[in-house]
């Protein structure tokens, strides 16, 4: 994360060696409440450079919950739907 102010980035990915979806979703539940890693999925995180041989995700709101926080934003920045493992609301 850089800040529009200036200073160093902060690094915000924590990176796994894992191959298969069902693991990464498995660690969205353990780290997250229930209720809301349930409504999120695993989505392609597809900002900046990576190698071909890698594939990097994140975790979205599902359609449905997606709508949800839709009818609920304000001027205010929300909290990160998905918890701290899933994308985060840009307050710029």
């Amino acid at each position: 994360m850089k800040y529009s102010d200036g200073g160093a980035a902060d690094p915000l990915v924590e990176a796994f060696n894992i191959n298969q979806a069902k693991a990464l979703l498995r660690l969205l539940l353990e780290n997250t409440d229930k209720a809301v890693g349930a409504r999120c999925v695993l989505t392609p995180y597809t900002e900046g450079k990576v190698p071909a041989s890698v594939k990097r995700y994140t975790f979205s709101p599902n359609a449905a919950y997606a709508r949800e926080l839709q009818a609920l934003a304000n001027d205010e920045v929300p909290e990160p739907p998905c918890g701290e493992w899933g994308e985060m609301p840009d307050g710029i």
